[in-house]
């Protein structure tokens, strides 16, 4: 085996991969919900609810909930069965501890989501604000995340628009390496065309990616990304995901599997592995990755536990390019449409120093 412990990690965690079916019950697929299609009018997962996922969130995500709070702000307005309303608001506390100590109250993210309903169309589209770090503050900005117009008939759909296209695990750490790190964080959509056909143990997904025509300063990549994931036992996921991308800056493919299964009824795996070759305008190649493993262990409904471990390496040639974390986590849904995230991490990056240091973070999330 390679000398390389990235390589090594890539491999260990291929191997687990391909033996995952004797795993099971990992978050809503532990319940019995492979596709995200029940819960989200999106193929993909994320952002608006549909009705029965409401319900959803409701009697299985929560730890307390009364009749009929899992509807748009909690039953006190009336949605026609054509519309669907949403949103989200994060805030979150952070307190770094590195070359010096720092602290942050932040409010992420504010936005208001619709979804219009018309036979097999649909439309959906987001208006929010995000906080930015600029050069000497964090600034406030306006922002449409997502909006798309989506064509679904039976197991076959067609979205057209800008949202994140399909790759990996589509999961809310943004900031993680698999997503930030890959240069796939929140506020990076792009414009796409994307086919999706969802099967009762398969699934795929392929994207036309468009970049940012309506902001080529962002150099948002175009290409090709395609994902496909294997359904087994109702209750375990497991698949692989392409990406063949381009810009001024130079091209790049990544590449690799993901998992999203259980070891028993409380524990339960996420993890997500990826190679990228990266080739420079001026003919410069690296060869780096990232993965990020999370093992969660349900205490009591609504109320979560968890590990996890994170590496980045995106130039294996070079040592100072790595950058790697480890920490613990509790996430809780006291009602439908609150949830609660406390995470501490000990957090390295090469490029700044040989050495851990502690990163504490409070996250509140209500989603309307």
């Amino acid at each position: 085996m390679s000398r390389n412990p990235i390589l090594n990690r890539f491999s260990i965690l291929t191997v687990s991969l391909l033996a995952s079916y004797a795993l099971g019950f990992p978050e809503m697929v532990r319940h019995g919900y492979p596709n995200c299609t029940a819960c989200h009018m999106s193929p993909d997962g994320g952002g608006l609810l549909t009705s029965y996922g409401r319900s959803l969130s409701e009697h299985l995500l929560s730890h307390w909930s009364n009749n009929a709070e899992g509807a748009f702000l909690y039953g006190a307005v009336n949605v026609p069965p054509w519309l669907a309303l949403g949103g989200d608001i994060r805030t979150v506390l952070s307190h770094k501890q590195l070359a010096g100590s720092e602290g942050r109250v932040v409010l992420m993210q504010t936005d208001i989501e619709a979804g219009a309903k018309l036979g097999k169309f649909q439309f959906v589209g987001t208006v929010g604000r995000q906080a930015v770090q600029g050069s000497h503050r964090v600034i406030d900005e306006v922002l449409l995340r997502r909006h798309y117009l989506q064509y679904t008939s039976g197991i076959f759909s067609l979205r057209v628009g800008k949202f994140p296209h399909a790759f990996g695990i589509h999961m809310a750490d943004h900031t993680s390496a698999i997503k930030r790190g890959l240069g796939w964080d929140q506020g990076t959509e792009t414009y796409n065309v994307e086919f999706s056909w969802t099967g009762a143990n398969l699934d795929a997904f392929a994207s036309v990616v468009l970049g940012r025509p309506d902001a080529a300063d962002l150099q948002r990549e175009k290409g090709l990304a395609l994902r496909s994931s294997a359904f087994i036992n109702s209750n375990s996921k497991t698949g692989i995901s392409y990406f063949f991308g381009w810009n001024d800056l130079g091209s790049r493919h990544v590449m690799g599997p993901f998992i999203i299964a259980g070891f028993a009824e409380k524990f339960y795996l996420l993890a997500e592995a990826d190679i990228q070759y990266f080739q420079s305008a001026s003919n410069q190649a690296t060869l780096g990755s990232a993965d990020y493993i999370r093992i969660n262990y349900e205490i009591l409904s609504g109320l979560h536990a968890y590990v996890v471990s994170e590496l980045l390496c995106l130039d294996f040639s070079q040592f100072s390019a790595l950058s790697d974390a480890y920490g613990l986590g509790v996430q809780f849904f006291p009602r439908p449409h609150l949830e609660v995230v406390l995470q501490w991490e000990r957090i390295r990056n090469r490029a700044i120093m040989d050495r851990f240091g502690d990163f504490i973070w409070l996250m509140g999330h209500f989603y309307l």
